[in-house]
């Protein structure tokens, strides 16, 4: 994984299932060399079943030529209601990993500050207008300060 690139850990598994059979002769070949388990296909195969729609959508939401912050509290509840939702074939790896990454947006976007910020871009960007917004999130977004008070607190920290 390169922690500088986003998205290279679902790209790296993806590429090691594609080419497990090939990984498996070549190791078998060399004595000295560990080889694959009979797990570690499925290992990798569900992390990437897991990874791969998360890094999609962080993809979407990685626009260099477009704004992209008034988008992120509107799809949330997408990502975590249908992209990361658990089906009953999924082993249970893959649905720890789908969890462990809900838990992490939860608690990355749902900070007061945060929140507060992702909530007020979402409801002035002309593309939503507060429509796409909980009804929770547009309450608080019209009663709480203005976004001058939200980009000053979120840049002290």
């Amino acid at each position: 994984d390169c922690s500088t690139r986003w998205g290279s850990k679902p790209k790296m598994t993806e590429r090691v299932t594609e080419q497990s059979q090939a990984i498996g002769r070549v190791l078998a070949a060399d004595r000295r060399a560990p080889s694959l388990t009979w797990q570690d296909p499925d290992v990798l195969e569900a992390m990437n079943k897991a990874l791969k729609p998360a890094a999609d959508f962080t993809d979407i939401l990685s626009g260099e030529d477009y704004v992209t912050v008034p988008s992120l509290r509107p799809t949330l509840p997408l990502l975590n209601g249908d992209i990361l939702s658990q089906s009953e074939t999924d082993v249970q790896l893959t649905k720890d990993i789908d969890r462990g990454i809900g838990t992490e947006l939860e608690s990355k976007y749902d900070g007061e500050s945060t929140g507060r910020l992702t909530r007020t871009t979402a409801f002035l960007d002309p593309r939503f207008r507060g429509g796409r917004l909980a009804e929770d999130d547009l309450r608080q977004t019209k009663a709480g300060p203005g976004p001058d008070k939200c980009v000053h607190e979120t840049s002290r920290g």
